[in-house]
């Protein structure tokens, strides 16, 4: 009965040290998962679903009118549009279907008054735009077509740019006014605001990228040379985004490498007096594979929003959303703007929210966010899905220090192992008082080994995955001693009932308990 008590009393230990280091496991994990991206932006709110054509890939957009978002994104062979409140709260959903076409660009302005979603859409022989006049409950007053349209691209709300074959044309649809700049074949049109004047900038003959400028009282600057930016015979240009500080103008480019889905960024610094020229790939630290760049100008610093593949705590990867500022020609700063689980893919800005697809392959999410402290407050709540991935880190790293306990603890256990052999072999010999002794002995030489395994592992090699109560060295020695000492209490007094027997059983036993114990405290960290 003693026995019985004695084996269950350990149990009960085992059990609870296991749950202890499980549940520290948990919290460090959930504390990840529930946090938004950063102090600056919100949690993600997922308002809408779509199916998108790798063929094309039209960008999302967003705009505000009267204190709601709209929102259009293309969903298979329709666009979807959606209204939500300012806090992301879908209020009207409507659907204009395009007959099989396929849908290249996704433009979305207002007049304050009416709401116009312009299409873009190829067919065999022709490219069309139709425009969608809509009211404020996304209800279609009218529509119409324009021919022959190749690109087009919008600054804020109001503001559409269209590239023709022999022209350029910039409308203004709240003031109806509009204006045309000979140009032949113009691609990468993109376009910002720059004080009180409008930037237009496009590319020429697949190198020269020029700029001019639409002032307020809507005539137009001569065209400058911004610089020449070609892709090598590699890779190709997706598309280009144009944003402006107080001294440059930067025009970004995604660029992309056969089928490669995530490629890199290269951008063209040009100053405004024509004396600064240079085309550069943009790499950022910690940051690689940069994709989807955005680009707004925003008081004296050009910021823009790109994808990236990054470390999401200190051991997975994600490909989420973040934002740079440029000044002066510089990179000044960087947030994170997503955290999506999902690869975060063709981001849209207006003002201070942005949309963004969470990619799962062709189906994907819709996700929106914002800088607004009112959206945050409504939506930085810890949502159901965060415990549940906690969980499963938990679940996943449980069984990777199972996988892992004899791969990682070899040196240690290996010499144990050989150690109580060798007693093993002589114990019949010995007496009782020195079997015991040598028990002890032969754990605490394996203990060592085990520290010091433990310490070149994982504070060496590993020590930039370790979570903050785990960067000193001593806590976590400290924790592997106290887990030895209880596995030799267990492994000794199970031997000490029977000394006729051969000491090898109750040491495995001890040293595989003390092992796996060991492994679940560190092992989650970095698998």
């Amino acid at each position: 009965m003693k026995k019985v008590r004695g084996a269950m009393v350990f149990v009960i230990i085992f059990v609870v040290m296991a749950i202890s280091i499980l549940t520290m496991h948990y919290f460090n994990s959930y504390n990840l998962r529930k946090l938004p991206p950063s102090e600056e932006w919100s949690k993600e709110v997922l308002v809408s679903k779509g199916v998108q054509n790798e063929a094309t890939k039209p960008y999302p957009r967003i705009i505000k009118v009267n204190n709601n978002h709209i929102i259009a994104h293309q969903n298979g062979v329709s666009v979807k549009l959606i209204k939500t409140d300012n806090l992301g709260n879908r209020l009207v959903e409507k659907s204009f279907d395009q007959k099989d076409d396929l849908i290249k660009y996704i433009n979305l302005l207002s007049d304050d008054e009416y709401i116009y979603l312009n299409v873009v859409k190829f067919d065999a022989s022709d490219r069309v735009m139709i425009c969608y006049k809509l009211d404020n409950n996304l209800d279609e007053v009218e529509n119409w077509e324009i021919d022959n349209v190749d690109s087009t691209a919008q600054i804020g709300s109001n503001i559409l740019i269209t590239a023709y074959e022999d022209k350029i044309e910039v409308y203004d649809i709240k003031s109806n006014t509009r204006l045309y700049k000979d140009v032949k074949n113009a691609t990468f049109i993109t376009g910002t605001r720059v004080n009180d004047k409008y930037m237009v900038s496009y590319q020429e003959e697949n190198k020269y990228f020029k700029y001019f400028y639409v002032n307020l009282d809507w005539t137009v600057s001569e065209t400058k040379l911004a610089g020449i930016m070609a892709p090598d015979k590699k890779g190709y240009f997706e598309r280009a985004n144009l944003a402006c500080d107080d001294e440059y103008g930067y025009i970004f480019v995604d660029v992309k490498s056969g089928s490669d889905r995530y490629g890199t960024i290269r951008y063209l610094q040009f100053s405004f007096d024509g004396k600064v020229q240079n085309v550069k790939e943009f790499r950022q630290d910690p940051f690689r594979e940069l994709y989807s760049p955005i680009a707004v100008s925003s008081g004296n610093r050009a910021r823009f929003i790109a994808g990236s593949s990054r470390q999401y705590g200190k051991k997975e990867e994600q490909f989420n959303l973040v934002e740079f500022y440029f000044e002066d020609g510089k990179m000044k700063d960087y947030t994170m703007a997503s955290r999506t689980k999902e690869a975060s893919v063709y981001p849209a800005i207006f003002e201070d929210s942005i949309i963004f697809m969470g990619s799962t392959g062709t189906d994907y999410n819709i996700y929106m966010a914002s800088m607004n402290e009112e959206f945050k407050s409504a939506n930085n709540y810890t949502r159901p899905y965060e415990s549940q991935r906690a969980f499963s880190d938990v679940i996943s790293g449980f069984l990777f220090s199972i996988s892992y306990t004899i791969i990682y603890g070899i040196r240690w256990i290996i010499l144990g192992l050989v150690c109580i052999a060798a007693m093993s072999y002589f114990a019949y010999n010995m007496k009782d008082k020195n079997k015991l002794r040598a028990f002890t002995l032969i754990y605490l030489i394996t203990t060592i080994a085990k520290l010091y395994s433990i310490y070149d592992y994982f504070y060496v090699k590993f020590s930039y995955m370790l979570p903050e109560a785990f960067v000193s060295p001593v806590f976590g020695l400290i924790l592997c001693f106290a887990i030895s000492i209880t596995c030799w209490l267990f492994g000794i007094n199970r031997y000490r009932k029977n000394l006729e027997s051969i000491p090898f059983g109750s040491f495995c036993y001890a040293l595989l308990i003390d092992s796996l114990l060991t492994q679940m405290v560190f092992i989650p960290f970095i698998a």
